[in-house]
């Protein structure tokens, strides 16, 4: 019974982690991840742990020219 408690916790951990990193990517598309970050002024220690989980995307964001229809 605990080994299905841990599995289960481990996978709901990693849809936090996946579900986070896309926040944050969408975030950044728009231009705000300073923003995002700004949220965060006093609690290095919180995004130092987010960054340990792979959870903060690495890389640059650059804009996209729109599609044309």
């Amino acid at each position: 019974m605990k080994n299905a408690e841990i599995d289960e916790l481990q996978g709901d951990r990693q849809l936090v982690i996946a579900s986070h990193r896309m926040m944050i990517l969408a975030v950044a598309e728009m231009g705000g991840f300073s923003k995002w970050k700004r949220f965060f002024e006093g609690y290095q220690a919180t995004v130092d742990k987010l960054d340990s989980m792979d959870a903060i995307p690495s890389g640059e964001v650059v804009a996209l020219p729109p599609r044309k229809s």
